[in-house]
């Protein structure tokens, strides 16, 4: 039954089983922004394996840039460096947590805006890049990013 509920994301009321967990791990990017070993380790506690901790940990600021500028062409996939340094793809949209992310921090935007964004904007590697693009006269509809590349091996098979 909790293979069940892990492939397809929800408990036995229907409701997302990382639901909690992706606020919790929100709360601890705004209370924690200025420590990025911090917020790994708050993470950490919150999940029961190294895969949900990484994904949060690394797509809870990209999924915030996602929302806040939506005019960047941004990639279907991410890029998993395996174990015998091969890159492989994978979509977001079959990651269940990604898309949890992105249904929970859209649900409770207007409540992230109001405890000021940037906190946790300030470690999207995308919102950097947008930022410096801007900076040196690019229009934003115009930016594109690449894909988000992953090298802790032990993590994904």
């Amino acid at each position: 039954m909790k293979f069940l509920r892990n492939l397809f994301g929800q408990n036995k009321d229907g409701q997302s089983i990382y639901k909690g967990m992706i606020e919790k791990a929100v709360d601890i990017y705004f209370l924690n922004y200025q420590d990025p070993d911090r917020i790994a380790d708050e993470i950490e506690k919150l999940t029961d394996n190294k895969n949900d901790t990484l994904m949060l940990y690394l797509f809870i600021p990209h999924v915030f840039c996602r929302i806040f500028l939506p005019e960047i062409q941004y990639s279907e996939f991410y890029i998993v460096v395996n174990k015998n340094g091969k890159d492989k793809q994978f979509n977001f949209s079959d990651s269940i947590i990604f898309n949890e992310m992105l249904t929970v921090i859209n649900n409770n935007w207007d409540t992230y805006v109001g405890r000021d964004i940037m906190k946790v904007l300030f470690h999207s590697g995308d919102f950097r890049a947008a930022n410096q693009m801007l900076g040196k006269g690019s229009k934003l509809e115009d930016l594109k990013s690449i894909p988000p590349r992953i090298t802790d091996r032990d993590s994904f098979n």
